[in-house]
């Protein structure tokens, strides 16, 4: 799994709820993924919890397949990631 660039956010579903999770990048633990949760979280949890297959959301898309509450974590992840 690698950082959101270009024109896709990736999403990955959660295998139990069913809930679509965005996908930051791959944890430094291995096994691990760091995920923006449907609260707005950022989680660093097992890739097991989720489908193999990733979702690929356009960016135009992404209120339609998010929760506001994800879209604007995943922003203001991407605000301080460019600024590093």
């Amino acid at each position: 799994m690698k950082p959101q660039t270009g024109e896709f956010v990736e999403g990955l579903r959660n295998r139990k709820t069913q809930k679509l999770f965005i996908c930051l990048e791959a944890a430094s633990s291995p096994g691990k993924v760091r995920v923006i949760n449907p609260d707005g979280d950022i989680l660093v949890v097992m890739e097991e919890l989720f489908d193999l297959e990733p979702v690929e959301v356009p960016l135009g898309e992404v209120e339609r397949f998010f929760t506001a509450e994800q879209i604007t974590c995943w922003r203001t992840y991407l605000t301080d990631e460019a600024e590093r």
